[in-house]
């Protein structure tokens, strides 16, 4: 199975984040792709 994990907002709000707050996003979304190849789910 494929999973896909879609990680977005509105532009505008996005361009207004801090770089700061752009990297705890990012972090999580690598924490979950993460777990997801420790399980042998992505590609």
């Amino acid at each position: 199975m494929l999973y896909a994990i879609l990680c977005y907002h509105d532009e505008d709000t996005v361009c207004a984040w801090s770089q700061e707050h752009n990297d705890k996003v990012m972090s999580d979304l690598g924490v979950v792709e993460e777990k997801l190849a420790k399980a042998g789910k992505s590609s």
